[in-house]
């Protein structure tokens, strides 16, 4: 299983509002080396050009969550918010206001949860009403389009499953109150990668896992809401038959619309990547001939195109891919070691 603590670029930045303005990303000067970010997330102020460079938030294992608003030329460290020694797992940034942040923290007992900071990071307040005393958080998911930008998903990691708890939790009020349903895979653990929200319609969002604590990690692969998160459906899964996949240990996606969905992996054994496809909503998944010999920890999408968010021991970097042919059209390096 790959935890993904090297880096995550959250589905909320990326796939949605960084699409149509990567030319835009050249290079970061970052005050981490690549192998030591674990998470990261933006926000633009302007999603009509000409576009200004996105405010962007990176965590790093440090426990430090710092910003850049030059496009990583230079960083600011930012409050820490707590007197502990906290671990940040993940950020997740408002899609149109910078000064809107959260971040999911681990520490000890009744210091974990969820952070919230209304100007830019510099203060901090615990939003963790409905949630257990001690969480792992994996990911923050917020739903990227206007009206619905206090409505976010919080997924664990599968750390998590020796604690009191779930693996999913929801807020429609910015994280004021969390709730839980009941879910097909429990009383099982997730363990959730990544989100990813439907550009066209904002009721639909997929989840990926790459293991499930039940004996037969049956539950692991891609699950479907059509309602915001309320309910789910699994979408690709172990096994042979409908919604079979390739490889089901996913760890990242990116939605096309609610019937293309791109699913990459990571063969642990055979130490590569790749992408998998479906454009029937799951029923049926291929994997697509990209072969990656580095680890793959994203994927955008945009119309015709694909781009893949690769980390080596050097950088990472986005590779170009044209869907109907899978050929590379571009490749650049983002962050330098």
């Amino acid at each position: 299983m790959l935890k993904k603590s090297i880096i995550t670029i959250t589905a909320l930045g990326m796939s949605v509002f960084l699409s149509a303005q990567i030319p835009h990303w050249e290079f970061f000067n970052g005050p981490w080396c690549a192998q030591r970010i674990v998470d990261m997330g933006m926000s633009y102020v302007s999603v009509t050009a000409p576009y200004p460079p996105p405010v962007i938030y990176a965590v790093n294992e440090n426990t430090c969550l710092a910003k850049t608003t030059n496009d990583g030329y230079t960083w600011e460290i930012l409050p820490k918010g707590h007197n502990f020694a906290e671990a940040i797992k993940c950020v997740a940034a408002h899609p149109t206001n910078p000064n809107i942040v959260y971040k999911g923290i681990t520490g000890n007992t009744s210091q974990t949860g969820i952070m919230k900071s209304t100007d830019g990071g510099y203060n901090w307040v615990c939003v963790n009403n409905g949630l257990p005393d001690e969480i792992h958080p994996s990911k923050l998911g917020i739903f990227p389009h206007p009206g619905y930008y206090d409505y976010l998903l919080l997924g664990m990691s599968s750390d998590q499953q020796i604690y009191a708890g779930y693996s999913l939790y929801r807020t429609t009020d910015g994280g004021n109150t969390w709730e839980h349903y009941s879910f097909p895979w429990e009383p099982h653990f997730l363990n959730i990668t990544d989100f990813s929200f439907d550009p066209t319609a904002p009721e639909v969002v997929c989840f990926s896992a790459d293991y499930s604590s039940d004996p037969n990690n049956a539950y692991r692969g891609v699950w479907l809401s059509e309602d915001f998160g309320e309910t789910w459906v699994q979408i690709g899964k172990p096994g042979t038959g409908p919604y079979s996949m390739p490889n089901p240990d996913v760890t990242c996606l990116a939605i096309g619309d609610r019937n293309i969905i791109y699913a990459g992996y990571y063969d642990e054994k055979k130490k590569i990547s790749g992408i998998q496809q479906t454009t029937d909503s799951g029923r049926n998944w291929r994997k697509m001939p990209i072969i990656l010999k580095d680890i793959l920890i994203d994927i955008l999408n945009e119309q015709n195109k694909i781009y893949l968010v690769i980390k080596s021991s050097k950088n990472i970097k986005f590779i170009e891919y044209n869907i109907s042919n899978f050929s590379k059209i571009n490749e650049r390096v983002v962050i330098e070691k």
